[in-house]
């Protein structure tokens, strides 16, 4: 009998010592990282995660993270629970803040299944995307409706990479005949005179 009470506490100890180093890796991971119980409750945050969100204190994921008095209708870690696959989406705080989220079936030392979700704010990024998307716009809207004769073309190889209305107006190609050749093909423009004053272009920087 004390030898079966020796190997059991050995075996705990062991457990514990496996769990410490475990969550001592979930701690520093450089992401917002929680484990969530099939019954929403919240088993581990890590720093990261109480730095952004605060203490749980006994609250639901959908309490926490969007102020909800039930669970969310397109629940991810239940998703992950019924079919034990991971999932990664984007998941927007009420406060308008951005994560990218991956929501992954975990096993505790002990057995216990859980979704591990590790979050990325991915806020900055999508901003700078959507004002890229809005530059770029602002530019092709711009470019279209230019009065002038306007080619985008590649440096490498200058072959045309995209053509304004005006200047399909004005050779009768279409966009489809003109993106991927070169003015030397198509036979519109005095191709000399254009690729001289690119080079100039190149090399005085302006």
């Amino acid at each position: 009998v004390g030898q079966d009470i020796t190997e059991r506490k050995q075996a705990e100890v062991t457990l514990e010592a496996e769990r410490y180093r475990l969550f001592s890796l979930l701690e520093r991971l450089p992401a917002f990282v929680c484990l969530i119980a099939p019954d929403y409750s919240i088993h581990f945050t890590n720093i990261n995660f109480r730095k952004r969100f605060g203490d749980v204190n006994g609250k639901l994921c959908y309490e926490l993270f969007n102020n909800f008095d039930q669970p969310c209708e397109d629940c991810a870690t239940q998703a992950v629970y019924q079919t034990g696959i991971p999932l990664e989406y984007e998941w927007k705080s009420p406060e308008g803040e951005i994560y990218q989220a991956f929501d992954y079936p975990f096993h505790d030392v002990d057995g216990t299944l859980l979704v591990l979700e590790l979050m990325v704010d991915i806020t900055e990024r999508k901003r700078m995307e959507d004002k890229l998307r809005l530059s770029e716009e602002r530019f092709f809207k711009a470019f279209n409706a230019s009065p002038a004769l306007m080619i985008i073309r590649s440096l490498k190889d200058m072959r045309c990479l995209d053509v304004n209305d005006h200047c399909l107006r004005h050779t009768g190609y279409s966009r489809e005949e003109i993106i991927g050749t070169t003015l030397a093909e198509l036979n519109i423009f005095s191709t000399q005179s254009i690729n001289e004053v690119i080079q100039k272009v190149l090399l005085q920087g302006n």
